[in-house]
């Protein structure tokens, strides 16, 4: 748990009060089901030198889904990233076979999502059309979002966040 708040006397809404108050809320942990086993540890993030490649979403999609990221934020988001989920039941969809981690990222890193996704799949049952333009304009109107700590994660937000980072540390749960 983390104090998101500490009125101080330069602050407007602590004009007159004595004391500090703390209001605490708690910060989302990032989720990732694997396909195979694989042990607690740190680790570097293969889609670094080799891009992803999508098992479940048309190329397609995640190729004009990859330049949008890299127009809006500078990340190829769709291929070189670590996707999580804040939803430890949604992770455990992608890792029943194998394994379910909490995933810390480590040095600099960035985290990308939208509150209106829980996961890029619904972009296949949404879109009738597909093309560069239709996809454009279907993330254009899920607010994308992109910061650099999992504080600034909504609170209950429930649903994929795309991490951009070099080394994590994958903790099997």
């Amino acid at each position: 748990l983390r104090g998101s708040f500490v009125a101080t006397p330069r602050s407007p809404l602590c004009f007159g009060v004595k004391r500090k108050k703390v209001i605490t809320e708690e910060v989302l942990k990032l989720y990732r089901g694997f396909d195979r086993r694989i042990p607690s540890g740190e680790y570097e993030n293969p889609f670094v030198d080799t891009p992803r490649i999508p098992k479940d979403t048309p190329l397609a999609i995640h190729e004009y889904a990859d330049d949008w990221f890299h127009e809006q934020f500078g990340i190829r988001a769709r291929s070189t990233t670590i996707i999580c989920s804040t939803d430890l039941v949604q992770a455990q969809q992608y890792g029943d076979s194998g394994t379910v981690a909490e995933i810390t990222p480590l040095q600099e890193f960035s985290l990308i999502y939208s509150t209106q996704v829980r996961d890029f799949l619904d972009v296949m049952v949404e879109l009738s059309n597909i093309s560069a333009s239709s996809v454009a304009t279907w993330l254009e109107s899920k607010a994308y979002r992109c910061v650099n700590s999992c504080s600034m994660l909504p609170q209950g937000f429930r649903g994929e966040v795309l991490v951009s980072c070099s080394r994590y540390k994958l903790s099997a749960i």
